[in-house]
């Protein structure tokens, strides 16, 4: 959980692409196999917490009254813990994720240098050190609304999975 993006890309590039040279370590051009390390990398920076979330929310989930009113129903274990206690515990994974995607966009920035793959993080690096403001107040734009646009998707899975958020 504590794991940074920075030392994820690198220590996934020096043992999958260097030590064992499973996957490609540089660029984008060995096809949909060079985006495994970039994306994992990525997905290192808050999986972590995503699974001690669930984990924590499925718990309280199980001893709630209406995982014991099902045991009473007599419906089985494994069915209370995948439908009955799993839906509401990700409703704070949804709000979770929805508030990292700013997280996600500076992880780019790294990833993209480590891994010399195009994108809008390395371009937003290269704005920056370049000192060209419109283009870096226009990708920050571009990232607002697109962290707004997931803010308002996750309020709409949330009242999705939340049966009590929901109008009559």
């Amino acid at each position: 959980m504590a794991t940074p993006v920075l030392v994820a890309a690198f220590v996934s590039r020096t043992v999958l692409g260097v030590e064992l040279r499973l996957l490609p370590v540089a660029g984008l051009t060995s096809g949909p196999e060079s985006y495994v390390l970039p994306v994992l990398s990525l997905a290192a920076l808050s999986t972590g917490y995503v699974a001690v979330l669930l984990k924590g929310e499925r718990r309280v989930a199980l001893r709630a009254p209406f995982s014991t009113a099902a045991r009473a129903r007599g419906i089985p274990d494994w069915r209370i813990t995948a439908v009955h206690a799993t839906r509401p515990s990700l409703i704070p994974v949804a709000t979770f994720l929805a508030a990292t995607l700013g997280q996600l966009i500076t992880g780019l920035v790294i990833v993209e240098g480590v891994f010399r793959a195009p994108g809008i993080g390395g371009l937003l690096f290269t704005a920056i050190g370049a000192r060209d403001r419109s283009l870096v107040v226009g990708i920050l734009r571009f990232v607002a609304v697109l962290v707004i646009v997931a803010t308002a998707l996750a309020d709409v899975v949330v009242a999705a999975l939340d049966p009590r958020l929901r109008r009559s």
